[in-house]
């Protein structure tokens, strides 16, 4: 299969198995699904996700926040720098928690992945 062949396949959201003689298997994320938001202000916010997503993406926007999956964040919890950007696994039923870093109040932009 030529990769332009394989590229259309995973656009039209139907990826084709990766022989072992390609040099660089390439493991699509997902396609874009829910987009949430959780305030991240001087007390933690949070939200669930969509129990069957197992994969998100991340922004950090507005300040740099602290930011934890299925518990409630804290000043140790994971750093995501403002503008930052990160996708993670994250468990079946799983939710995410955000609290700032600083005086400045954030904003956790998630992108379910599907």
């Amino acid at each position: 299969m030529s990769l332009s062949t394989y590229f259309v396949s995973l656009i039209r959201g139907k990826p084709t198995a990766v022989s072992h003689q390609d040099p660089f298997p390439v493991e699509p994320l997902g396609r874009p699904g829910v987009a949430r938001q959780v305030a991240a202000g001087v007390a933690a916010g949070s939200t669930s996700l969509t129990a069957t997503v197992t994969r998100i993406s991340i922004h950090a926007r507005g300040a740099a926040l602290r930011f934890a999956i299925n518990e409630t964040a804290t000043a140790s919890s994971h750093y995501l720098a403002e503008g930052e950007r990160i996708d993670v696994a994250v468990p079946l039923a799983a939710s995410i928690s955000a609290i700032r870093t600083a005086g400045v109040d954030a904003t956790l932009e998630v992108t379910e992945l599907v």
